[in-house]
């Protein structure tokens, strides 16, 4: 919601996305256990070197064959070959997302 004089405003959700963007705020995309890791780095560059200073799990990630993998797993695979529950991974790659656009 955009507030204006202690209005709030409703509009439009794309109209809402291009306020959000003329004023600085960086759009969200949103994640699942469906979403694509590579689409998370694509989008939150800085999320790849976070995940490795959470677990050492994620430390195959500097590998350059993770490369590949990396395009082709969701979060629920992920979660899957690390041993992290799929909901704990989400909520601390949204925590990491939130920090960096603090």
């Amino acid at each position: 919601m955009l507030y204006y004089s202690g209005r709030v405003l409703a509009l439009p959700t794309l109209l809402l996305k291009e306020a959000e963007g003329c004023l600085g705020m960086e759009n969200t995309m949103d994640i699942s256990s469906v979403t694509k890791l590579a689409e998370l780095f694509k989008q939150y560059p800085f999320l790849k070197d976070e995940l490795i200073k959470f677990s050492d799990k994620f430390t195959a990630l500097n590998n350059p064959l993770a490369k590949a993998v990396v395009s082709q797993v969701d979060l629920a695979q992920v979660s899957q070959t690390s041993g992290i529950d799929v909901n704990t991974l989400i909520a601390k790659i949204k925590e990491i997302i939130a920090s960096h656009q603090a």
